[in-house]
């Protein structure tokens, strides 16, 4: 999504139409406590999430999470600053992945994901 927002942005900036990338991380909800996951029967995913999962977290579980009404003033100021502002970036553990990714070169930070 990341990647074709951005290609719709440089194709219709010349209309006069911004695109926004609102980019969340974790939110402080209880949005996981209704879930129902539809189960998976695909053994070999299950083993590669369930040890990615876990990973993933663990890299920001101390930092604070974005509280739901952050999101909302972010998108909604997203939707009315005027600014030709592409990407905002909301919590700290967001910011930490996307700082991750841009200083390192894409077969290090990719090395870095999937182990």
């Amino acid at each position: 999504m990341e990647g074709f927002s951005e290609a719709l942005n440089f194709e219709v900036s010349s209309f006069g139409i911004a695109v926004k990338i609102i980019e969340p991380g974790s939110i402080a909800t209880n949005f996981r406590n209704g879930i129902e996951m539809i189960q998976n029967t695909i053994d070999d995913y299950n083993t590669a999430l369930s040890a990615f999962v876990p990973k993933f977290t663990k890299r920001t579980e101390h930092l604070p999470k974005a509280s739901a009404e952050q999101v909302a003033e972010t998108i909604y100021g997203a939707a009315t600053d005027e600014l030709p502002q592409l990407r905002y970036v909301i919590g700290e553990d967001a910011q930490f992945y996307i700082d991750l990714k841009n200083k390192n070169s894409e077969a290090h930070f990719l090395r870095l994901m999937q182990a």
